[in-house]
């Protein structure tokens, strides 16, 4: 029964449902997490009127509403409602890359960045452009997107006699070599 448990382990059980990017280590853990897709929500917001599947999100949702920001990381000075927040967000000032993908071995400093590493692995694309349905494995991958849709183009050429600006800083980077490396 442990060689079971221990093997399965390493196996990596993906929620299937749409624009979900949480996977387990255990089919019961995904088993329990399924159910949120449900569409049960009994705790409401009476500020909002947003519904909750779990009494523990509608308090945390609450804190939002009356700005309750007691978790404050000693570095940068930024409050977060959570304790949880807080230790996610404290990961991006060290290089320790605790989650590790177990695929790949490549390592990450926040599990919702390994979450999205994951679906590169399955070729599982959850993240949809709304304007033309391309489907993107990351969300990151789908805000740069979205940039071409929107014309938005926040990547100035840093060559002084040159006005030209782009989406995506990629299309910067070609361009330099392009035109202002000959």
């Amino acid at each position: 029964m442990n060689e079971v448990l221990q093997h399965e382990s390493s196996v990596i059980h993906i929620c299937e449902f749409q624009s979900c990017s949480k996977y387990f280590k255990r089919s019961s853990d995904l088993r329990v997490h399924e159910k949120i897709h449900q569409n049960i929500k009994n705790y409401l917001c009476d500020m909002c009127t947003k519904m909750f599947t779990h009494k523990t999100s509608l308090r945390n949702h609450l804190r939002s509403h009356l700005n309750e920001r007691n978790y404050q990381c000693e570095i940068c000075s930024k409050s977060f409602i959570t304790i949880s927040n807080l230790r996610n967000h404290q990961a991006i000032h060290s290089n320790t890359r605790k989650y590790l993908c177990e695929i790949c071995d490549k390592r990450f400093s926040r599990t919702s960045h390994l979450k999205e590493h994951i679906h590169s692995h399955t070729k599982i694309k959850l993240h949809v452009c709304e304007i033309c349905k391309n489907k993107f494995s990351s969300l990151s991958n789908l805000r740069k997107h979205k940039k071409l849709h929107d014309k938005i183009k926040t990547f100035q050429c840093p060559i002084a006699i040159c006005d030209k600006k782009f989406s995506q800083k990629i299309h910067m980077q070609k361009h330099i070599r392009r035109v202002h490396q000959k």
